[in-house]
Order: C-alpha cells, then structure tokens, then sequence
C-alpha cells in the first residue's frame, strides 16, 4: 500500500537521521557562545487538506496556529516536536509531529528542511472523528534578528494521511495529500558560553648552557574529545621543532638571556566555531664562566733524585666537570686527575717547568704554570754547618729540698730561650736533664730527678712563655751534674741523641712551682741583762727560706747562728759585729 510504503521510509530516514546527529553531538560538535541551545516557534498556520470525501473536495481550514519546539543536536541538525490547531467550514484538526531539522547559516538567513512523523485527529462534519498515523516534508527559512529572536517568514510543509469516510468498511480509505503554510517568530534560549579551552606549557630545564636544548611539554584540556587539534610553536631565542604535545628548542649559538617559548593550539573547528587556546614558558641561558686552575708544587725546591708532588687545583663556577692535563720540561712526571708527581731523577741542578690545564665538558679551559728548582747536594761540611746548637744551661744546686724545682734564676734563663725560639719559628728545641750523687746517692733514682728537671722546664717554657710543646723534646743525659742543657735545633739539622734518652711524659708529669710552707720564727735570744737602750739581739731566718718564705731581713747562705750574748753597755753584740 502506498502511504504504508511512505511511512516506512519515512521512519527509516527519521531513524537514520537521528543515528547521525547523536554521533556528530558525542563527535563535540558543540555550540559557542551565542548559538541556540533550545527554541520555541510560535505562530499562525493554514491546512489545505488535497483531498475529498464522497467525490466532494474537504474545505480549506483556513484559521490555525502552530507551535515547534527545537533542540538543536549539532550546528547542522536538530529534534524538533510539532503541534498544530487548524478550524474552517465547522471542521477542525489536531496534528502531533516528531522529526528532525537539517539547516545551515548563511550570515543571518537560515534556510531549513524538516521530516516528521505523527497523528492527525480530524473532525469533519458529517463524519466520524478519526486519528490516522501523517507523514510529513516541509522547507522553509528564518532571518536572524538576533541573539534570541529569529523570525520564520514562510513554511510549507507537506501532510499526506488518509480519511475513511465509512467508519465500518475497512478499505474505505481516501487519501489526504495536502499541506500547511505557517509563519511566525522563534525564541531563542541561548546556550551558556562553553569555557575556553586551556593549553598549559613547561619549560624543562628551564635553565641551560648554550647548545644544550629545552623540552617544551604542552598540556590541553576543553576540546572537545573527537577534534583534531594542532600545534605552532614560536620562540625568542633559538629554533623550536614542532613534536606532537610538545617542542624542542635548539639553543646552539644563543647568547645569554631570558627568553619564551609560545605555543598556540587549533582544532578543526571552522568559523566561530574554531577553538584556539595558548601558552608560553620561560628559560634562561646561562652564561658561560670558563673554569679556574691554580698549580703548586711541593716541595718547590729539590735535590736531582727527589721527588715533588705537583697539585692543580680547579674549580668551574657553573659545576661542570673538569678534566686535567699537566706536563713537565725535565724529569718524568706520573699521576692523573689533580695530583701528579716529579721524579727528578738523573736531571741537572736548574729549574724544571710544569704546565697544566683543566677543560670543562663544554671545552672552555683554564691555564696554569709552576716551577720546580732543581738544586745542588750540599757536601757534609756543608750539612754539618747546619746542626743543633747548644743554647745554655740551668742549674738545679740552690735548693736541696726541691732539688727540681725551676728558681727565679733559672726562668731568667729560660725566657731567653723562648725568645730564641720565637725569632726561628721552625727551629725546635731539646731539653735535657742531668742529676748527680749530690741529688741522691742511690744511681738508680737520679734518672727520676733528670727527668722531673727536664719536664718542669718544658713545663714553664709552655705554661708561663706559650711555646708550642710539640716543638719540646725532653730528654736525661748520664753525665753528673745539677742542671739542664737547652739545645736549639734549627730546620733541617739534626740533634746528636747519643747518650741521652727520651723522657716518657706519660709518667712523668711537671711539678707546679709552690713555695716551702712558712715555718715559725725562731725564738727570741733570751738577754741575762738588757742594755740601756733596752734592745735584745737580732734573730736571723734559716738559709733555706731565703726566697721564698715572707720578708724578713737578709742573712748571707754561708753566716752562722747568731750567739746568744749579754749586752754590754755602749758596746754591740757579737753577732752584729759579723753582720
């Protein structure tokens, strides 16, 4: 049956019309800001229904209105709901309608087509109210007035139902092949403005040295997910190579500065429709520092046989990795990295030349030169001129009681000995400690005495006069004398140990300097008779607290006790007299 073979393709091109624009709207065929997102047609509408009831044409219905609803699926197509009202000659007829809008934007006018599908329920006087299944094609086109109003001039859309104007003869259909005219305004509801798509850039490293290239990483987000986006990229400073997400900058013979890299990414879009969205990051290039090199040579000066150490010491102010060479006039030099050494073997008394240079991983380099002095052998006559000397010595015989103990007599000494050692700062000093039977008369423990002599000395030269102890050797020598020998060992001489032996200073520790403890006074000469002036006869302190003990008047080491004697009138006593 025709109009059964008429809705079937009808509903087959409606099904693959929707199929289409479901795909192109999951396609992100979106819409930017300003495009409709729903719209509301309203409007005046006639129906001409082309087609007759018992050979007697069906009258026009000539009053009507008509209202569309339109979502738009993608720029091109939308769904669409159609509902029309129709009167004229006491008929009226109801048409509901669902299809699919194909349009296309030309400056403001849009022309469009429509297929729909649907019911009409038709009442004609006379006869039975019937709903018969419609199929539907119309065209027409609108102007935009603007972002929400569009005015619909003209459409004509063609009906084809049918009419069985005998309700119970099954076959009795008459087919209606007619048509409406409509026109009206359309109402756009706009559609919220799509965020704008966001591109994000990193530059990696974002500080380099020329020549060494920078990634750029390009991050997107808000295209839409089907479109094919592109990228064009542009930069300040060097030569950027395009790569899928990203870019290479070629920095080779930049100079140093700040510079960009920009990238601007497209998708397929066409018109307004095209989404664009751009970013830029910054990187440096440093400048270059060339490396430093000091060289030194230890020791500088050497005898034809000795070796020397040759150090270069570099430094890169960027942090680069270095890498040295060094070589020699004369000799044979052996190393590698920053130490080498010089074998001066078989060369002539002069002067041997050392060059070395450091070149970092971007070959800038640095230069350095250091000489060693090749000197003669001095004879032994020579070398015996340079020995230890003999600076003086201490003695230990005033005091039997602290037979080591360091006396006023000995520091004076002692004082100009470290003032020697402070006018030859290399020289270092021995000290040496002797003891005799005076001391003690078991042989056995007068090497104690030596050693406590020696170790108290260094221990005022250190304590009172700040010489450094490491330069203070002390040690006993076997000859039988109350004092100490100081000897003087200037740089490069030797010190003659035979007959002497290092003090073990583990054992022997410095006595601290204390005076004797203060005894009491001898008791008053008791006089038989006193003189006339009343005086009594002196009493002299004992010769051992001589220095230290609290003042008292003076008597010579060698005088004797004073005699108890009677005064005599006008006469001094005897021990005065030898006073």
């Amino acid at each position: 049956m025709p109009l059964r073979r008429a809705l079937l393709l009808t509903f087959g091109l409606l099904l693959c019309t929707l199929l289409t624009t479901s795909a192109l709207a999951q396609g992100g065929f979106g819409h930017p800001a300003g495009d409709p997102g729903l719209e509301l047609f309203g409007g005046y509408s006639s129906y001409h229904p082309g087609g007759t009831l018992e050979n007697k044409a069906i009258p026009n219905f000539s009053t009507g209105a008509a209202a569309q609803l339109i979502y738009p699926t993608t720029p091109f197509a939308a769904i669409l709901a159609d509902f029309s009202y129709h009167r004229g000659s006491g008929n009226t007829g109801y048409d509901f309608d669902f299809g699919v809008r194909l349009h296309r934007r030309i400056w403001k006018i849009i022309p469009f087509a429509e297929v729909m599908i649907g019911g009409q329920h038709l009442s004609i006087t006379g006869y039975t109210t019937q709903t018969s299944p419609t199929y539907s094609f119309g065209a027409g086109v609108e102007y935009r007035v603007s972002e929400r109003l569009t005015i619909r001039p003209v459409e004509v859309i063609g009906l084809n139902t049918y009419f069985n104007p005998n309700a119970n003869q099954a076959n009795g259909y008459n087919y209606l092949n007619g048509y409406r005219v409509q026109s009206g305004l359309v109402y756009n509801f706009l559609l919220p403005a799509l965020p704008p798509p966001v591109a994000t850039c990193a530059a990696s490293p974002d500080a380099v040295d020329a020549g060494t290239p920078v990634k750029l990483a390009v991050v997107t987000k808000g295209f839409p997910p089907k479109h094919h986006v592109s990228y064009q990229y542009a930069t300040t400073g060097g030569t950027a190579t395009g790569e899928p997400d990203g870019a290479t900058v070629d920095t080779a013979s930049v100079k140093a500065g700040s510079y960009t890299v920009a990238a601007t990414v497209h998708d397929n879009g066409r018109g307004k429709r095209r989404m664009t969205a751009t970013c830029e990051a910054a990187f440096r290039v440093n400048e270059q520092h060339p490396p430093t090199l000091s060289l030194s040579a230890d020791p500088g000066t050497v005898h034809p046989g000795e070796a020397s150490t040759i150090t270069a010491n570099g430094s890169s102010p960027d942090g680069r990795t270095l890498t040295y060479e060094c070589s020699a006039s004369g000799g044979k030099l052996a190393g590698s990295g920053s130490t080498y050494t010089l074998d001066t073997a078989g060369v002539e008394p002069g002067s041997i030349a050392i060059a070395c240079s450091v070149t970092d991983d971007r070959k800038l380099s640095a230069k350095a030169n250091a000489v060693v002095q090749i000197s003669e052998k001095e004879s032994p006559q020579e070398l015996a001129k340079v020995t230890a000397s003999n600076f003086g010595s201490i003695g230990f015989h005033h005091d039997s009681k602290r037979p080591a103990r360091v006396d006023n007599e000995a520091k004076g000494e002692l004082d100009r000995f470290a003032d020697a050692m402070a006018a030859a700062p290399d020289a270092k000093a021995i000290v040496v400690g002797y003891a005799a039977p005076a001391d003690d008369t078991d042989p056995a423990k007068r090497p104690t005495v030596a050693a406590q002599r020696a170790v108290n000395s260094k221990d005022y030269l250190t304590r009172d006069k700040g010489v450094d102890a490491a330069r203070i050797e002390v040690r006993t020598g076997t000859a039988e004398a109350q004092k100490v020998e100081l000897w003087l060992v200037p740089s490069g001489a030797t010190f003659n140990a035979e007959g002497s032996t290092a003090v073990d200073e583990a054992k022997v520790k410095a006595i601290p300097r204390k005076p004797l403890a203060q005894t009491k006074p001898a008791a008053k000469a008791k006089s038989n008779s006193k003189t006339k002036s009343g005086s009594k006869a002196k009493v002299h302190a004992k010769p051992s607290e001589e220095k230290d003990a609290a003042p008292a008047e003076a008597k010579p080491a060698d005088a004797k006790p004073a005699a108890k004697t009677e005064s005599r009138k006008g006469t001094a006593s005897t021990a005065e007299k030898k006073s």
